[in-house]
C-alpha cells in the first residue's frame, strides 16, 4: 500500500509542474513579453483540449513567422482589467517557447482559462489572447495567430 501512495503523491506532484512547451524552443526565464507596442487582445471563441497553434506574418495568410515569443500565462481576468504592465505582476507565466521557421507552438495545460500572449521586439505589436482549456474540447482545434505590425 505504501508504494501505491508514493505513487500517487509523485504523479500529482508532478502535475504541479509547469506547463511544457511543445513544437518550439524552450524561451528562457530572460524572456519576457515586449511590450514596446500596443496591445491587441482578444477572447477566443472556442474552447481547446490543447494549445497549438501557428504564428503567421501579416499580409500574407500563409507565411510562418520565426522569433515569436509565445507565453502561458494564468489569471487570464487581469489581463482583461490591466491598465499597466505592473498590474500584470500578480499573474504567473506557466510556460514559455519561442516559435522556428514553421512559426508552430503548443502547451499542455490542465483544464482551465488562460492568457497566451505572443510578441516579438521591434515593429510587431503584442497580442493577447483569453483561452479556455476543455478536457471535452476537439484536439483538432489550433490557434491561428496573425501578428500585427505596429503603427
Amino acid at each position: 500500500m505504501m508504494p501505491a501512495l508514493a505513487l500517487l503523491l509523485l504523479s500529482q506532484l508532478l502535475t504541479l509542474n509547469d506547463v511544457k512547451p511543445y513544437g518550439c524552443r524552450v524561451a528562457g526565464e530572460h524572456e519576457h513579453t515586449a511590450w514596446d507596442h500596443i496591445l491587441i487582445q482578444r477572447v477566443y471563441p472556442k474552447k481547446l483540449a490543447i494549445v497549438h497553434g501557428v504564428v503567421l506574418a501579416p499580409g500574407t495568410g500563409t507565411a510562418p513567422m520565426e522569433d515569436v515569443l509565445v507565453e502561458l500565462y494564468d489569471q487570464p481576468e487581469i489581463a482583461l482589467t490591466a491598465k499597466t504592465s505592473s498590474d500584470r505582476e500578480k499573474q504567473k507565466r506557466l510556460a514559455a517557447c519561442v516559435t522556428g521557421k514553421d512559426g508552430k507552438f503548443s502547451f499542455d495545460p490542465r483544464p482551465g482559462k488562460y492568457e497566451l500572449r505572443l510578441s516579438k521586439h521591434n515593429e510587431w505589436r503584442c497580442t493577447s489572447i483569453i483561452i479556455e482549456v476543455s478536457e471535452t474540447a476537439d484536439r483538432k482545434t489550433r490557434l491561428t495567430v496573425q501578428m500585427e505590425v505596429a503603427t
